[in-house]
């Protein structure tokens, strides 16, 4: 079977230390065998904003932004993964033109989405943030970024071993 790799040791195969998986891999697997159905889209959020605009308007952001991302993106309407972050004004800087409302969304995810797809969501982040939450689009920027699988690390496997049961080209 060879080493198992810990501490930095490595060579072709290795056992991971994981509750869920309790099988040895080799390195020719293409893809881990989870006991459970792993269906949880990876798209996470950030959303930085002034402490007084984010509480006031918390709750309408997280709806509108979760509602484009399951619209846009096909995402199960269960699976939310948001971070508010409420910074004082001497802590967020920016040009005065975008106000007390400026908001900032940072969506991390798998890449693979169509152009079109990104496209589509910040068209519709964009409207459901001005209708649901009262910003104008002056006032919000949003980062898409997308990365390789490997660089996830998803209930104690690296996503690219993960076999998914959702699209990620949309």
């Amino acid at each position: 079977m060879g080493e198992t790799r810990r501490g930095g040791k490595s060579d072709q195969s290795f056992a991971f230390l994981n509750p869920h998986v309790n099988r040895t891999r080799t390195a020719a697997l293409a893809l881990v065998e989870l006991p459970f159905e792993y269906n949880a889209p990876m798209a996470q959020v950030i959303v930085y904003g002034h402490r007084s605009s984010i509480e006031q308007r918390r709750e309408a952001l997280s709806s509108a932004i979760h509602g484009a991302i399951v619209t846009t993106l096909d995402y199960p309407p269960e699976k939310k993964f948001q971070r508010f972050i409420s910074l004082s004004d001497v802590d967020f800087i920016h040009p005065d033109d975008r106000g007390g409302d400026y908001t900032i969304i940072e969506i991390s995810m798998f890449e693979g989405r169509t152009e079109q797809a990104k496209r589509n969501l910040i068209a519709d982040l964009f409207e459901r943030i001005e209708s649901e939450a009262g910003i104008k689009p002056h006032s919000v920027e949003i980062t898409i970024t997308e990365t390789p699988r490997v660089n996830w690390g998803i209930r104690g496997v690296n996503a690219a071993d993960l076999s998914l049961n959702y699209q990620v080209n949309v």
